[in-house]
């Protein structure tokens, strides 16, 4: 196989994996929006219920002054918060400013309300970013060294750099509380309008769900932009600590036109530099590099690796954290160039049609949990069944479940999938189905 074959098969393996990674990523993010919608959304209806009449609330209602009740409420609220959570310096700065602007009216409180909510829910948010972030880094560097033939090294400091970097004039936890800002100001906008116009808690909801969910796109399109920026800059560092001066453009399988035209293309490792000449190109880019040197020496090196690989077994159970669940390691779905290849029929049984795991990809977070090893039996009859039309011990069958990327048999699109197979030691890994498909949950 030639290096421009091996690097672009072995960079979309890792993009199936980075797509995989970032489904969870993009469910917290969604997670902590929701928790902190639903809190905003309290705040609301408890300023309703305090003030309004079955005429509803206007806003010169909602103007009136408050009593001091409400103000030590506020205040002793403000203090718990701080008191319960190790907020980030931005968080902390953003608290100060409510205090400090806190107007001595309803609406105002409510305001105030509102933003204790959002510093809550914008610090869990920058806090979930450092340490992804911080963790692709580390992952890209741990990569690049087993490519390059490299130990790995003490990279937290490294990565901690890369990760709190500016990009574009703006570190990752400018824009997220730059979104805390828009989305407040959105917010206090629809709260006015709704009070003008009269809407009740559930009209004024629905706008509200809206405003968040931009809000929501916004910081999933950061994160995926983020990551793609931590791991450039992970693998120019990784290629001038191991003397590659040059690397080659990868574009992904559905890039863009821009990206598209520098596909393949060899650039300095010196003038690397995102937007221009390296991913991220553009908002959402997922393109990759790899190192570029003397055919024979990546040749050999390509070669070792391969070696290396092939020699990976999947067949050892490490105990989880579990009492109940056996952890096993990712199982390879070798590519037919230069191994045994070994790939599985994976049927989605509600519409019958039939998939293979994509070549060059592994199947992940692989947990065995019914069968031997676990607390849970198989069903009455399924070990028999099984034994019967393979073969094997009926007592040492295993209910497994993993996550890989399929694709079908007339297309090359390729669909991250939950998938569920029985396994025994003497037979090996039959019956995948699709329980689920990970980009539609």
């Amino acid at each position: 196989m030639d290096s421009k074959t091996y690097w672009s098969q072995r960079e979309a393996a890792q993009l199936r994996k980075n797509i995989i990674d970032e489904l969870g990523y993009n469910k917290k993010i969604q997670g902590i929006y929701s928790y902190m919608m639903d809190n905003v959304q309290k705040e609301i209806n408890g300023f309703y219920a305090r003030y309004a009449t079955k005429e509803g609330i206007s806003l010169s209602e909602a103007k009136k002054r408050i009593s001091q009740l409400d103000i030590d409420a506020y205040g002793r609220k403000a203090k718990r918060y701080v008191e319960n959570k190790t907020f980030t310096r931005e968080a902390n700065e953003e608290m100060r400013l409510y205090n400090a602007t806190m107007k001595i009216n309803r609406l105002e409180l409510l305001k105030a309300n509102i933003g204790l909510e959002l510093v809550d829910g914008f610090d869990e948010l920058q806090k979930y970013f450092d340490t992804t972030l911080t963790d692709r880094s580390l992952s890209e560097f741990k990569r690049q060294a087993g490519i390059l033939g490299e130990s790995v090294l003490n990279n937290e400091k490294a990565a901690h750099s890369i990760v709190n970097a500016s990009f574009r004039n703006a570190k990752f936890s400018d824009r997220i509380w730059m979104y805390q800002d828009m989305l407040k100001a959105e917010l206090s906008s629809q709260l006015k309008i709704g009070l003008i116009q009269g809407r009740n808690p559930r009209q004024l909801a629905r706008h509200i769900s809206k405003v968040f969910g931009v809000s929501r796109n916004n910081a999933e399109r950061l994160m995926q932009t983020e990551l793609a920026r931590v791991q450039t800059e992970a693998q120019k560092q990784s290629y001038e600590r191991n003397g590659y001066d040059k690397y080659v453009f990868i574009a992904e399988p559905t890039a863009c036109p821009v990206c598209q035209a520098l596909d393949d293309k060899v650039f300095e490792v010196g003038k690397m530099m995102p937007g221009t000449n390296a991913s991220p190109m553009h908002p959402n880019c997922r393109c990759s590099t790899a190192a570029y040197a003397d055919r024979e020496v990546l040749e050999a090196r390509l070669a070792e690796i391969e070696a290396q690989e092939h020699k990976i077994q999947s067949k050892g159970i490490v105990k989880s954290g579990k009492d109940d669940t056996i952890k096993l390691k990712d199982i390879i779905i070798h590519r037919s160039v230069g191994a045994k290849a070994r790939n599985y029929k994976v049927v989605d049984k509600t519409t019958g049609i039939e998939y293979e795991f994509a070549p060059g990809t592994h199947i992940q977070n692989a947990e065995v949990f019914a069968g031997k090893g676990t607390k849970h039996p198989l069903h009455d009859g399924v070990p028999e069944g099984l034994t019967e039309e393979y073969g094997g011990d009926v007592s040492k069958w295993q209910h497994v479940k993993g996550e890989g990327v399929l694709v079908g048999e007339d297309t090359e699109e390729e669909y991250p999938a939950e998938v569920h197979w029985f396994q025994e030691e003497s037979v090996g890994k039959v019956k995948f189905k699709v329980k689920r498909w990970l980009d539609e949950s």
